[in-house]
């Protein structure tokens, strides 16, 4: 097989191996698996709202996958860990900073109830220009980058002598080549292992296998095709002048965007909260530990926002 290297002036043919060929035909069933749940979740939702706009009255509703911290954790768990952060952070601000603000404009003076604010946390893995997604996008694009590279690059610029990121553990002793790093999340100690970061953050897809799914004669098909090409385009018009958006497609750049458009819509919302605590972790039922809820309970703010609402009005239902 054949991969299809376009460049000012001239087009070259580079031969695959066997590996490369096998990770573009992986990455082409991914593609067009991706393309068509979208479609699929289009078409539902399109069916829903009927002859509705988007910017009608709506109720949503928000299931929020669990934090994870499994044995190996790889850039699903980072990416999927972030989005939590993110959602805890709007939890933080509704209740907190909202029941603050009544307080001030009720006049109820000397209530200071003290919240892990995870804003740093976030900074570290999204901040620009040297946030951890932001440095896997950039040694995605650097020749001869490796996993390792990656992971150093992270040391390099928060783990500096004297000046350690508070959400990054530095290890005691370090290998001449770094393969791990640790991020310390609200609910807990998270270690990543780099391997296969950068392969799993390119979203990149040869031009070859969009000229072909254009091309064919299923209806569907082809709508998904041009569902790719629509959003190429869209990241070519928004990139800066001389900047090449369509040469890298970042799977971290988009999550974030997509988390980030979603808590602008939570903020845009009146929001109410459902807390699920896990039991225990043998999966029985009937089966309660304590400490283990009592630890969810103080990871995710709960035991602070009830703290918190006690001082002041504990029912909330408006007087009209």
């Amino acid at each position: 097989l054949l991969r299809t290297m376009k460049v000012p002036g001239a087009v070259y043919n580079i031969q695959l191996t066997q590996p490369q060929a096998q990770a573009a035909r992986n990455a082409f069933g991914k593609q067009v698996y991706c393309l068509l749940f979208d479609w699929i979740v289009t078409r539902i939702n399109d069916s829903i709202r009927g002859g509705a706009s988007d910017a009608m009255p709506f109720i949503g509703l928000l299931d929020v996958f669990g934090f994870e911290i499994f044995e190996v954790n790889s850039f699903e768990q980072l990416c999927i860990n972030f989005a939590n952060e993110k959602l805890q952070q709007f939890f933080l601000k509704f209740v907190f900073k909202m029941e603050e603000q009544i307080y001030k404009e009720e006049a109820i003076a000397g209530i200071k109830i003290e919240y892990q604010d995870n804003q740093p946390c976030i900074d570290l893995i999204e901040r620009p220009p040297m946030g951890i997604f932001k440095l896997l996008d950039s040694m995605c694009k650097t020749p001869k980058a490796t996993d390792n590279k990656f992971c150093t690059s992270i040391y390099d610029e928060h783990a500096k002598p004297g000046k350690p990121h508070a959400h990054l553990s530095v290890p005691k002793r370090r290998p001449r080549e770094d393969t791990d790093f640790v991020v310390r999340h609200f609910a807990g100690d998270v270690r990543y292992l780099c391997v296969n970061f950068l392969e799993k953050n390119n979203d990149s897809l040869d031009a070859s296998f969009k000229e072909m799914l254009l091309k064919s004669a299923n209806g569907v098909t082809k709508a998904l095709a041009q569902i790719a090409d629509d959003r190429e385009k869209a990241a070519t018009a928004a990139a800066k002048p001389g900047a090449r958006a369509a040469a890298f497609a970042s799977v971290s750049k988009r999550f974030v965007d997509d988390i980030n458009s979603l808590t602008t819509a939570l903020n845009q919302t009146t929001a109410h909260f459902v807390r699920c605590m896990k039991p225990n972790s043998k999966f029985k039922k009937l089966d309660f530990d304590d400490a283990m809820i009592m630890s969810q309970l103080k990871c995710n703010g709960t035991l602070e926002a009830v703290q918190l609402m006690r001082h002041g009005y504990p029912n909330r239902v408006p007087y009209d």
